[in-house]
């Protein structure tokens, strides 16, 4: 009993210092949030939104302003199917609670994500089977990162990173909970939180194959035949929204998608563009589209005409450039290398972070409490065998009977997943969007990557301290010179 009242406390604390690193993060004047960079209009109509005013001019719509305010709007009937839709219908409810008949204010929908993230760290640290040193360990550092204005600037945004984020903590979470004990409950929450977080971005879709293994897993470890069917069940459903979630995406972004892929990836790249687009099987008259992106305006063949639909879009997928890397795979580690360079950026540059009335300069970006962010971007190898080390030394880590015997750590199967969603989300961006805004599209990755980072810090410096104990307690009763030998000469 004084245990759990002691993990009631430490859970309580948590919770309290993530909302206040967020609140003066981000909602303590300057509110601080991030600019459009056209991507909100995905959901703002499925949702009910509309700029507060219809007089923007471009640079306050676009890039240069945060806005922290919008008009409400009927629901509509938008073409992007997103669980981050759920947290915008309910944002929109509260911020009517609070402003009736007012606008919608984006903080509402930052304090929301805010709740949920301190809610899904509380979940690792209950979760998580270890020491309580070895706990607190994990998830107080977790609380620093991730408190990072470069990932709560996204909080006041109508961008899916952060469900992309929360979801991930809920799915490691809610795992570790089930593997503790593998109830019927506690699998149907970390279904929940899977989808939740598979459904939130476009690119997430294939980490449901990394899940449906760890339902698989925990199906076959479960005693009890029930339990062991649902989980089997699960796992299948899983791998079926995995497509599902694929087929309902829009064509018009699977266009985008295919075409910044081809022209602004493969190509852009090539040493022999004829020779390259002959092995994709595409026409050589598209070599003039090598190194242009999708919203570049004049170029050879617009990019929406439909004579590019004979020429492009109808005989080519994202399979065949899959395949066309796997006959080239020294090429895929050149764009693997390529793309570091942004890898350890978590947020773009580019957005400003300031609404236009706090006087700021147009693009002006946030910097105070970006110590993690910033760290990364200036000391963080840029390579990808970097990467590979901190995955490996994370992965070592779990797998060692010593740390477990040291920290207590079992039952952490749900921790496996991290290393294969990095990777998922560094190769994702590369086949599905080519050089497009690398910065944005690898945030994910560095969820992953922040996490793996972490929890290998706080599983050594356990490890370590566990060891000093021992080392101390040894010293401590080690007998003096003089009491050696006992008794008189």
């Amino acid at each position: 009993m004084a245990d759990r009242r002691v993990d009631v406390w430490i859970g309580a604390t948590l919770t309290l210092t993530a909302l206040a690193l967020v609140y003066f993060g981000i909602m303590h004047r300057p509110v601080v949030g991030m600019a459009d960079n056209g991507d909100f209009l995905r959901v703002m109509k499925t949702a009910g939104f509309d700029y507060a005013s219809d007089g923007l001019t471009y640079e306050a719509k676009y890039f240069d302003y945060a806005i922290l305010q919008y008009r409400n709007a009927p629901l509509g009937f938008g073409g992007y199917a997103s669980t981050h839709l759920l947290f915008l219908f309910v944002a929109k409810a509260a911020n009517a609670l609070l402003h009736p008949g007012g606008l919608f204010h984006i903080t509402t929908l930052g304090a929301l994500y805010a709740a949920c993230f301190a809610a899904a760290i509380v979940l690792i640290y209950t979760g998580l089977q270890a020491s309580r040193a070895t706990r607190l360990a994990v998830a107080a550092p977790l609380v620093a990162v991730y408190t990072d204005v470069a990932y709560a600037a996204y909080y006041h945004s109508f961008y899916g990173e952060p469900v992309s984020l929360i979801g991930f903590l809920l799915a490691i979470g809610c795992g570790l909970h089930a593997a503790r004990a593998p109830e019927r409950s506690r699998l149907w929450a970390y279904f929940a939180a899977v989808v939740l977080f598979m459904g939130a971005k476009s690119q997430n879709f294939a980490v449901g194959l990394v899940f449906s293994a760890l339902l698989l897993a925990l199906g076959r470890a479960a005693a009890e035949p029930r339990t062991r069917r649902l989980a089997l069940a699960l796992s299948a459903a899983v791998l079926l929204l995995t497509a599902a979630f694929y087929a309902a995406a829009p064509k018009e972004l699977k266009k985008i998608n295919l075409y910044q892929t081809v022209f602004y990836g493969v190509l852009k790249h090539s040493d022999d563009v004829p020779a390259d687009l002959r092995e994709l099987g595409l026409p050589a008259e598209l070599a003039p589209l090598a190194g242009t992106n999708f919203f570049e305006a004049g170029t050879a063949i617009p990019q929406t005409s439909p004579a590019l639909d004979a020429l492009f879009y109808d005989r080519i997928g994202h399979l065949d450039v899959a395949l066309y890397y796997a006959k080239h795979p020294r090429k895929l580690l050149d764009r693997f290398e390529r793309a570091a360079d942004d890898a350890s950026t978590i947020r773009p540059y580019y957005l400003g972070s300031y609404s236009k009335e706090e006087g700021r300069g147009p693009g002006a970006v946030h910097l105070e409490g970006a110590w993690w962010s910033e760290g990364k971007k200036a000391h963080m190898p840029r390579s990808v065998y970097a990467a590979l080390a901190v995955a490996a030394l994370y992965t070592a880590l779990l797998a060692s009977r010593r740390v477990a015997a040291l920290t207590g750590l079992r039952a952490h199967g749900a921790l496996y997943g991290a290393p294969f969603i990095a990777a998922i989300a560094y190769v994702t961006p590369l086949l599905g969007d080519g050089d497009a805004d690398l910065a944005k599209h690898l945030f994910l990755y560095n969820v992953a990557f922040d996490f793996m980072a972490v929890c290998a810090a706080g599983l050594a410096a356990a490890c370590l301290a566990r060891l000093a104990a021992a080392a101390a307690m040894r010293l401590y009763r080690r007998p003096s010179a003089g009491q050696v030998g006992g008794g008189r000469p």
